[in-house]
């Protein structure tokens, strides 16, 4: 049986809907939301009526509809939530890496934030500092190999991980943890790349970062993260924020801004906000909290560029995301009780 909102379409245009830079970011805006109001029906299993506003004013209005609870109460279990998505991040601030199955380990998803780039002083570098961070790529290869690459330039880092070398005591939001350094190679060549993120060290051809390997449990519940091992994000969730964006005249934003472990289809908009319990494949986690964001989300990933304060999504989040204790909120952490491996199409299930 086919199941249906109780929602009736506006398709009134306005007379300045087609006309005019206005009325052309409008009919922009209008298609964005259409787009991603699909992505929504889609995510929840449940059709969207037949029809299109076409006024940017009705967009919001049509998608809180869509959202109100007494529409999602009366359609009990909606869709069965799957994984859509997994994501780790060898290095810590740099690009991910998209895989299909991942093995959970007490620190996060095998490879996750095994890396990180620190100054010559063993202070954490992070996109908040070096948003070019973002402009690296990081891969994982047989045998303990990770590849970084760089757009501006043409040879890669190589890196073959160890057990065992120079330790160096880092700073990790003020707990100190030892890691291996990696060496001078290593060291010059992230240098190169983030074009000494103002140190004068580069100057006296001196490396002002170095790359550090945690080869061991780090003694941290979260590895190299932040707070906590695992961060997950339901689809709809960004929808929601994408919907409301164009309906504040901003464009979307993509996934890579949240930088999350595993994304979720088939739940409804911050859906994740009410897990306690789930199970995903051979591997059961317990939700910490819901997840505070920094202001790395107003970092494009792909050109390392940042958005200007008042078109970033952390101003979008905190016009409706923002909670007393907590700040602004967006997905959530989880710490595995059970491990075991998770694939992209595994169910998520609640206990």
């Amino acid at each position: 049986m086919v199941r249906t909102l109780p929602l009736s379409l506006s398709a009134e245009p306005t007379s300045s809907a087609w006309g005019g830079p206005r009325s052309r970011w409008a009919s922009s805006s209008v298609v964005a939301h259409n787009q991603t109001l699909t992505l929504l029906s889609a995510s929840l299993g449940v059709p969207r009526p037949t029809g299109r506003s076409v006024s940017s004013r009705l967009c919001l209005e049509e998608t809180e509809r869509f959202l109100s609870a007494s529409a999602l109460k009366s359609l009990p279990n909606v869709s069965a939530a799957r994984v859509a998505q997994l994501w780790v991040y060898p290095v810590k601030s740099m690009r991910g890496e998209r895989l299909s199955t991942a093995l959970v380990r007490a620190e996060g998803l095998e490879g996750d934030r095994r890396l990180m780039v620190a100054s010559a002083g063993g202070q954490l570098l992070t996109q908040r500092e070096a948003p070019l961070l973002a402009t690296l790529s990081a891969r994982s290869e047989a045998g303990g190999i990770v590849v970084i690459s760089a757009p501006t330039k043409a040879e890669t880092l190589t890196l073959r991980l160890q057990r065992q070398g120079e330790l160096r005591e880092a700073s990790l939001w003020n707990q100190k943890v030892k890691l291996v350094d990696l060496g001078e190679q290593a060291a010059q060549w992230v240098t190169r790349a983030l074009g000494g993120a103002g140190s004068l060290l580069p100057l006296f051809g001196l490396p002002s970062h170095r790359i550090l390997h945690a080869p061991r449990p780090t003694g941290r519940p979260g590895g190299l993260a932040d707070l906590a091992p695992i961060h997950l994000v339901c689809e709809a969730s960004l929808a929601d924020l994408n919907v409301r964006r164009a309906a504040a005249r901003l464009p979307p934003v993509p996934m890579d801004r949240f930088r999350p472990n595993i994304v979720v289809a088939g739940c409804a908009p911050y859906e994740e906000d009410s897990w306690t319990h789930i199970s995903i494949g051979g591997a059961s986690f317990v939700k910490m909290s819901r997840c505070p964001r920094c202001t790395v989300p107003d970092v494009d990933q792909v050109s390392g560029k940042v958005d200007a304060a008042d078109r970033g999504p952390m101003r979008s989040l905190r016009g409706y995301r923002a909670f007393a204790g907590e700040g602004v909120v967006f997905g959530i952490y989880l710490t595995p009780t059970r491990l075991g491996s998770v694939s992209e199409g595994d169910r998520v299930r609640l206990a």
